[in-house]
């Protein structure tokens, strides 16, 4: 995903945060809206909703796993 100014993260956040529409999240999309993210793979990434680039707006805060995928390739 790029991060400019035209991306869907971006556009994604005013609509959360700016337009104050409501978003529902399960799964990757709970961890994208949660406010911390515990347990990042790069502890250096950081933004003003955590450790992790998430879109925030959700008041939780998340522990990844890090599992991996659900499917076997």
């Amino acid at each position: 995903m790029s991060y400019d100014s035209d991306s869907l993260y971006n556009a994604l956040k005013n609509y959360i945060h700016v337009k104050k529409k409501p978003v529902w999240g399960t799964c990757a999309g709970c961890i994208l809206l949660s406010e911390k993210v515990e347990k990042t793979k790069d502890d250096n990434i950081e933004n003003e909703y955590g450790n992790e680039f998430s879109l925030g707006g959700l008041d939780i805060e998340i522990t990844r796993n890090y599992y991996g995928s659900q499917v076997k390739f």
